[in-house]
Formats: structure tokens, sequence, C-alpha cells
């Protein structure tokens, strides 16, 4: 039983890197993080480097889909090098 879950924590997740861009061209930020994270644990970084668009009503576009904040990156399409539009409403 031991070994099985210490392969488990063996198993390393792929890291990607994507661009945040607004429509407003005021936010191009870059940000690493791993395929299997919540979209919305992103929003809560971006929102930590920009704050006052925290309490915008935002959406998020990526490969031109509407992204779901509670999926992960992979279950949005999100892949390495993608652009992620910031659309204020």
């Amino acid at each position: 039983m031991k070994k099985k879950v210490k392969n488990l924590y063996d198993v390393e997740e792929e890291v990607i890197a994507v661009v945040f861009i607004s429509l407003d061209q005021k936010i191009h930020f870059p940000m690493s993080c791993k395929i299997s994270d919540i979209f919305e644990k992103l929003e809560e970084k971006l929102y930590l480097e920009y704050p006052h668009y925290k309490k915008k009503n935002t959406y998020f576009i990526a490969n031109g889909n509407m992204v779901i904040k509670s999926e992960t990156l992979e279950k949005n399409g999100i892949k390495n090098g993608d652009a992620i539009i910031m659309n204020i409403d």
C-alpha cells in the first residue's frame, strides 16, 4: 500500500506558460501554471497584480472559447503559450 501512495506523489505535472491580455491593452501579464490548475486560481494571481480589476465584471476568452472559471486549464483547452483575453463588461 505504501508503494502505491508514494507513486502518486512521484507524478510530475505539466507546467505551461500563458499570457493574460486585456482588450484595453493595459494588461499583458505572463504566468506559469500547471495544466491541472483551476482557472480561478490563475484569476486570483492576476488580481493580486492588478487589484483594481477585481471588482469589475470580467470574463475570459481562450482559443475563441469562453473560459469556464471553475474548470481546469486542460478542460478549458488552454495550452502552453496561449493568450487569454480579459474582457471587462
